[in-house]
């Protein structure tokens, strides 16, 4: 009688050690950290007045990480991102714009607004995705969509994509992540026209144009982390 009872128990015991294993770890909770380079566009960079020249910087940061289900993961991070000042701005001075009948056509360039941060600021998103459930595969394939604020004396919007890959543990576990983000802020442009002939250059007009831009960047990350419930 005693055996009849303790075979089943031990076969339920050894069922349910294989699934938790094949399950990996139940914590809902884990935090992180992460390292990482990317490209700054000109509105956070040297703003060199060339939209399509970014700079190469290097971030870090640390998020917090819920997982109400297996495959659904609720992120909070906040990122601090800073560009080595290695080389200054290149003398460019561009060609004027021949418009017709000796009239020509200068452009300073974008000039964003100076209460933007630049070369160095600090983000905090909120990102919401799926990853590959632990009964799926060994491996941690994540797809994360989020939002936040790149914080300064006028805080800006950002958004952003990322796909994750890497190990999956029973506590802790490794992987890289590549991010592609985008933002929104004011931008104003000089536009000086004149007229050239022999005598020289006669000034005709300066106009002031606002625009809206809408630079991107690429952030690619080394991350850590380790469950703590």
């Amino acid at each position: 009688m005693k055996m009849t009872l303790i075979l089943p128990m031990c076969v339920a015991a050894a069922l349910g050690a294989a699934h938790a294993q094949a399950t990996g770890p139940t914590s809902r909770w884990s935090v992180g950290a992460s390292v990482g380079a990317q490209s700054v566009p000109d509105a956070f960079g040297s703003r060199c007045g060339k939209p399509a020249s970014d700079d190469l910087a290097l971030n870090a940061g640390g998020m917090v990480v819920f997982r109400p289900r297996a495959w659904l993961n609720l992120e909070a991070s906040t990122r601090y991102t800073n560009v080595p000042q290695l080389f200054g701005c290149d003398l460019v001075i561009p060609a004027p714009i021949p418009l017709g009948n000796g009239v020509f056509e200068a452009r300073s360039g974008p000039d964003y607004d100076r209460d933007v941060p630049e070369d160095q600021f600090v983000d905090s998103r909120l990102r919401v995705g799926v990853a590959t459930p632990p009964s799926w595969s060994s491996e941690f394939v994540r797809l994360m969509l989020g939002g936040g604020v790149i914080w300064g004396k006028q805080s800006v919007p950002v958004g952003s994509i990322a796909a994750a890959f890497g190990t999956r543990g029973e506590r802790h576990r490794f992987y890289v992540e590549l991010e592609e983000s985008a933002s929104r802020v004011r931008a104003l442009e000089t536009i000086n026209r004149f007229r050239q002939d022999s005598t020289g250059e006669t000034p005709i007009s300066s106009t002031h144009v606002y625009s809206i831009a809408h630079p991107h960047w690429t952030e690619f990350r080394f991350v850590f982390e380790q469950t703590i419930r």
